[in-house]
Order: structure tokens, then sequence, then C-alpha cells
């Protein structure tokens, strides 16, 4: 039996004995297997069968009459490969509870009876060098939570004050606290009442469904099945068979290949890496990298949607016959093409998961989605419809309000938050990883001048700015280094970070700054540049988003205050992006940063997305990309934005990663205004309920990037509720 190379745990031949008076005992006899991502592995036998013997093998927690004979325990993360057999007695007190935790037989003897839960928790957390109390409190009132108890009262109670079912989930707690990759569970329901026990099993296969977590990376299975990095250069995916289209058709490969050759014709980053995609069969697609990245896998599992062949075949051959005649995106065939193809629309909508639009519902108010009763995943979800509100925050406020909605990701004002609150509905704040900026037109004289940018970033109150916009939602960023300052320090070391520079809000550095490069004061206090020309602009916003509308006036009023005399024109969140993409437009809000643990698309949303590089529409921003920053020289940003997801090795890639956030940092061709946390509007039990409590790791996704919603619509933990 060869061994999984994908699986995290694999066990080859696994011989355990006991010494007995008659001789050895073979409890554990020529044991293989494999656990794969996101799987469940259930040993099932009779008492003294060996198979909590086999779990304290695999931790090498084996007692003192008890002997691995021979085999093999092979553990895989981020690459490396590991034979637990041969670790050092260190090496196995660091792989224990931090890659694979275990939760014993006996809930009560597996704590010590004089230690509070809280201390047992904290030595744990010690043993493996978190020391940081404050965290590790905080980290285990959360899961503490998570399994159902409250933390408050268990956290400082002694074992014995508490029941057999609070214990095991204690237990359950303990074994996440490091975020293993392995859990091994010994009959964790036995001498538990049969409501308890059905209490542990659903939690069991929560945590299990939960395994889709942001953070982590791991991935929740939809078209694609099972994939496989191939080094040097490949990525190959297996699809799911026996899906069908909404119009009957078939779920091939062939839609996939489709599927790229219109990002192709898009300009879409991914074929800044790939050199190719090939079926290599019905339901087996290879994606062949001209430049390797890391970065490509979160391309083609998540973000690019797989369109149906029979919409975008014509459109698709089209495409790859420029690209066998020699023609690319420059080319005068290529852009008439793709004008072509901005004004198609699809005579039918033909879709592969469970639900799709029900077009006679369409207004500007709502639509509804109706479930696909032939979709793959049609019995999964537990909805028949589902009704989208059309809107922005203050079309969608009554509506919350109301209690009409089930759940609203709007960016919501303080004082609307707070009456949400008081008609009893839950605030879930989820991470954005993203918030809005001040875009600047660089064609206009002096905003291409990187001196007015700093002064600017200077002369706003970020602090006042965020807390007027979302209040305990918003965050002003420590290092802006164009992706959130929680992912910083996980790329760049805490020396390079010191180098940062964070434009604490100070007028008069701001003062210095402008009449350094000979700016000057008019009579009526606004800033004059050195060619005797006012500074007086247009901000433009998305109307509809009240966050950023907030966000935009109090920028006004601040950078009007200092001189530069800012008015705020709103536009329909539709038309915003397209202008500014068009280059009409002299300050805007906008994003920066994105919603994924890569850096590399911050990177993409901060220079490429609305600039000229990526912009349809036109120049955008039109900042150059080829820039001498400082020590580093001379820089191609592009280059280096495409370089940051190079090669199949993360860690290679934080130099560029460095080197990026730094030029930002000084360059700032954006300015950061907050980084934006959740404040998202959660009804439960009125019409849907199976809300996870709060703490849960499934509220690590960004609801703009994986959201939590869809994803538990999908796995069928939201449902209606009971009538």
């Amino acid at each position: 039996m060869e061994a999984d190379q994908e699986a995290p745990l694999s066990v080859r031949d696994l011989w355990v004995e006991y010494r007995a008076r008659r001789g050895a005992v073979q409890a554990v006899r020529g044991v293989s297997f494999d656990v794969r991502p996101r799987e469940s592995l259930s040993l099932i036998g009779e008492s003294g069968s060996g198979k909590t013997t086999l779990g304290l093998a695999l931790i090498r927690l084996l007692a003192p009459t008890a002997r691995i004979r021979s085999g093999q325990i092979i553990y895989r993360r981020n690459g490396q490969v590991y034979d637990v057999l041969s670790l050092s007695p260190e090496e196995m007190r660091q792989f224990r509870w931090r890659e694979c935790a275990m939760v014993f037989q006996s809930a009560l003897n597996a704590f010590n009876p004089v230690l509070r839960i809280w201390d047992q928790i904290n030595d744990t957390a010690r043993a493996h060098g978190q020391t940081n109390r404050q965290e590790v409190w905080k980290r285990a009132l959360d899961l503490l939570r998570f399994v159902q108890l409250d933390p408050e009262r268990v956290i400082l109670a002694y074992p014995h004050e508490l029941s057999g079912g609070m214990r095991q989930r204690v237990l359950l707690a303990l074994a996440l606290l490091l975020n293993p990759q392995i859990s091994i569970l010994d009959e964790p329901t036995t001498a538990l009442d049969i409501l308890t026990q059905r209490s542990i099993i659903d939690l069991l296969r929560r945590l299990k469904e939960e395994m889709y977590i942001w953070a982590d990376g791991s991935w929740m299975p939809l078209l694609g099945v099972e994939w496989e990095v191939q080094p040097p250069d490949a990525i190959v995916v297996k699809l799911r068979q026996g899906v069908k289209w909404s119009d009957g058709s078939d779920f091939t490969a062939e839609d996939v290949l489709v599927t790229y050759s219109i990002a192709r014709l898009m300009n879409n980053v991914v074929w800044r890496y790939l050199g190719s995609v090939e079926a290599v069969d019905d339901h087996t697609v290879k994606f062949v990298m001209a430049r390797p990245s890391s970065a490509v896998l979160r391309y083609v599992l998540r973000d690019i949607p797989i369109v149906s062949r029979n919409n975008y075949g014509e459109w698709a051959k089209k495409v790859d016959d420029l690209v066998a005649a020699g023609k690319d995106r420059e080319s005068e065939e290529w852009q008439a093409l793709l004008q072509e193809f901005n004004n198609y629309r699809p005579e039918q909508q033909i879709v592969s998961g469970p639900y799709k639009i029900d077009t006679a519902s369409i207004t500007e108010a709502q639509l509804t989605l109706v479930k696909v009763p032939t979709a793959w995943d049609a019995d999964q979800v537990k909805f028949d419809k589902i009704v989208l509100y059309n809107g922005e925050t203050p079309d969608v406020t009554p509506v919350v309000m109301a209690k009409e909605v089930d759940y609203a990701t709007h960016g919501f004002p303080p004082a609307t938050e707070k009456a949400f609150v008081e008609q009893g509905v839950r605030i879930i704040r989820p991470p954005i990883y993203s918030g809005p900026a001040i875009y600047f037109n660089h064609d206009i004289y002096p905003l291409n001048r990187v001196e007015v940018r700093q002064a600017i970033a200077h002369a706003i109150n970020r602090d006042d700015n965020a807390i007027v916009s979302l209040g305990q939602s918003a965050k002003p960023p420590v290092y802006m280094a164009g992706f959130s300052d929680n992912l910083a320090p996980l790329w760049i070391t805490e020396a390079d970070l010191a180098k940062f520079a964070g434009y604490p809000y100070d007028t008069a550095k701001a003062e210095e700054i402008l009449s350094g490069i000979g700016f000057k004061r008019d009579s009526d206090g606004v800033w004059v540049d050195d060619q005797g020309k006012r500074m007086e602009y247009e901000l433009t916003v998305p109307a509809e988003y009240a966050d950023w509308s907030a966000a935009a006036e109090n920028v006004a009023e601040q950078l009007t205050a200092f001189g530069v005399k800012t008015t705020v024109r709103g536009v329909t969140f539709t038309q915003h992006p397209v202008e500014v993409n068009q280059g009409k437009f002299q300050l805007a809000i906008r994003a920066w940063g994105a919603g994924n643990p890569h850096p590399h698309f911050s990177f993409v949303q901060d220079f490429f997305t609305h600039n000229y590089v990526q912009a349809a529409e036109g120049k955008g921003m039109n900042f150059p990309l080829t820039q001498t920053v400082g020590d580093l020289g001379e820089l191609n940003l592009e280059e280096m934005v495409v370089a940051s997801a190079e090669g199949l090795d993360e860690a290679s890639q934080k130099e560029t990663v460095g080197k990026l956030a730094l030029a930002f940092n000084q360059l700032l061709p954006i300015v950061p205004l907050w980084e934006r946390y959740g404040n998202n509007p959660t009804l439960d039990g009125v019409r849907v309920t199976g809300w996870p409590p709060e703490g849960d790791p499934i509220y690590k996704n960004s609801p703009y990037s994986d959201n939590f919603v869809i994803v538990m619509i999908l796995d069928g933990r939201l449902h209606p509720v009971a009538r």
C-alpha cells in the first residue's frame, strides 16, 4: 500500500506489542491507513482490540510495558515530511498538541485534579512557546465558547466541579488550542448519557465541517474534489463527476478550458503565471505554470468561477485562434475582440451550483435565488429559495430594523449598529483584510508628487476617521504596508517593520513637507503649489456606501481645515469604479488590500486594479510602476507584484514582499484610511437558524472573500427554522 503524498498522516505496517510474563502480546498488527485533508477516519472494534494503543502509538505515549516493534508513522505539513518514530524527545514534545492532539478516553483522569482549567490550558500553551497570557486567555475563552460552554464559569473551575459532558468539551477545546492538523479522539462519548453523547457527536461533526478556515488555507471541495501541486510547475485538479449544468449538459474539463480562455481575453492576472491549461481527460485538468507560483492554487480553486461552454465556447475559440496566430493583448485584433465580448450578454442563465436567479423576480429592490433540483449539491442545501436585497446601507437599514432580512454585510454607522443591538439583532465582526483608501489621479499635478501624498497622510487623523465611519469595526493601519496589519508580521520581520513610516496625524509635519517643496498658503489659508495653482479638489465616493461616504466627508473636512480644499461628490456604486478606471476623478475613495492570506493579492488591488495595468475602461489612476525608491533603487513594481507570488515556497517570497511593502510605504500611491472589520447584523431564530457562537473559527473567513454565510449554506449548517 503506497502512501498518499497529500495525506497529513500516513501509517504503514505498524506493529505494537506489550511485554507479558508469557511473552509479547501483539496489540496492533500491521496496520496501514492514510488520513487525508478534511477527512474523518473511524476505528471500530471491541474492547481490548487495540484502538487506544494505536492512538497512543501515533503520539508515542505508550505505557512502559509497550513498544512499537516496527512500521512507519509519516506526518506531512507545508511540504515537509516527518518520520514521527525518528523524532527526538524534544521534537516529540513539540509535535504533541501543536501538530497532533489527543482527547483521551476518560476526561476526568486526563486533568490534574488540583489545578484549575485555566492553569492547565495555560501550561499547555506555555510549554509550546505561547507565553502571552492575555492572548492565551482570549483564545481559551473563544474555544470554550466554541464548544458551547460558559467560558467565564468554566475557565476558573476545577475538573471535579464539571460534569462528564463538560469535561469532555473542555478536552476538545484543549485539543484545538494550538490549531493541530490532526486530532485523535479516543471514545469521546464513553460513559455519557444519551443526550450528552448526541451533543458531543454533533460538535465533532461540526468541527469536521468547519475545517475550511480562511487563515489556515484548507479548502471546501466544490467542483474540484482533489488537487495536487506537482513540482516544479504544474497543478492537477480532479473534477467532480456526475455534475450537470442547469441546462442539462455535463460539466467537464472542456468548461474549465473555456473559462480560462475567457480569463485570458480579460487579461486576468492568473495568466501572468500560466503557460497553458490542458484537459488530461474529461474530469482532469492540468494547469502548467510558465512562472510557478504558490498563488496560482488560490486562483484555480477559488478566484475564477467556471462558466459553461454552451454560453462561452464560441468566444473561447476566438481567443484560442488569436493565441494560435501569435496575437497578444496589445494587438488590434485582441482589443477588438475584447470590446465585442464586453457587449455580449448570454441568452440563457446556465449554472453549476444549487441556485439560479429567478429572472421574473428581479426588481430594483431585490431578486430571488431558487433551488436547482438537479444540482449535484441540491440535497445538501436546506433552503428552497434565497432573497437578495439590492441596495446599499441606506436602503438596507430599515429592512434590517424591521427584521425582514437575516444577514447583511453592509458597513453600518455606529449609531445604526447600536439600534440593531437594541432590537435584539446580533452583530458579527469578521476581519475584512481591506478597507477604504484615498486614490490619486497621478495625471494631475501635484498629486503625482510623493511629498504631497505623504503630507496628506500626515494631515488626516485616521483614528478619528475610523471612529466616525465604523466605530469598533474600523482600525487605522499601523504599518501602511499595502496589506493587512494582521498579516504583515507573518511576512516581514520585526526589525524591517520598524523601518516603516506610520504617518501619524501631524499637521505641523504635513506643513513642513509642503513648505519644503516650495508650496505656500494663499490669503484664505488654501495651499498653492509651486506652479501657482490652488490645491482644490473633488473627492468622489460610492454614494451608497455609508461607511466610505462617512470617511470621505471626514477626510474632506480635515483636508479643508489643513488648507487642501476638498469637496465630496457621491457617485452610484456601479458607476464609480468605471469613472475611476476612466481617469475621470481627482481624488477618490476605493478599496485597498484583499481578503487573501498572501500579500500578492493585496498588491494586485493596490497597484493594478485601478491602474493602467488592469483597468479595462482606461488608465485609472495612472501611477507609473517603474519607480526609484530610496535605498532600494529603481524598481519595476509590476514585475515585483507578479514575482511576489512566484515559486512554490512562500518562505522564499518574503524578500520580494518586504521590498514591495516598503516601496508602498514610501511612495504611497494610495493612502489607506483604515482596515475594516465587519459589523454584520445577523438575525437568529426568525427564519434562519444554525448560526455558530461567537469565536467560531468560521468567522475568520472574510465576508467579501470566502463568505462564511455561503460556506454554511452550502454545507447545510444554516437551515430554516422549524415551523
